[in-house]
């Protein structure tokens, strides 16, 4: 035994540890997923809401646009879409409209309205709405 044991062990030690640990870990680590994610992950990295100050007199309306023509795999489409909802996140205060229109080679779909009462007025379905479909 060590001369010097961890005040806070494992709760789940491996039954095979490496004798050897490397002294130079990767910097450019595994893309795949933990099998065994946290619980309790941390809340997404978004950033304050903006800093302006819509009324009922002045309302702000808001679209964004998103190419859909460059070939993105099915992973990568992933990662775009939880982007545009950070961004919605972002722009979405009280008194403000967004709408949400992807476009490809050909045309353009309309996928939320500025007159969508629904995901207008509730962000969380709007967010869930842009990452799920």
């Amino acid at each position: 035994p060590t001369g010097q044991p961890t005040e806070a062990p494992s709760f789940d030690p491996t039954n095979f540890p490496t004798p050897y640990p490397t002294l130079f870990p990767s910097e450019d680590p595994t893309i795949k997923p933990s099998t065994d994610p946290t619980q309790q992950p941390t809340q997404s990295p978004t950033p304050e809401k903006c800093y302006f100050n819509p009324t009922a007199e002045s309302t702000m309306e808001f679209a964004i646009i998103v190419d859909n023509s460059c070939g993105l795999t099915s992973d990568e489409c992933q990662v775009q879409l939880e982007q545009i909802g950070e961004i919605l996140l972002t722009l979405k205060v009280e008194y403000t409209k967004m709408a949400y229109i992807e476009y490809g080679a050909g045309d353009a779909n309309v996928r939320i309205r500025l007159n969508d009462t629904k995901l207008q007025s509730d962000i969380d379905a709007f967010y869930e709405f842009i990452i799920n479909n």
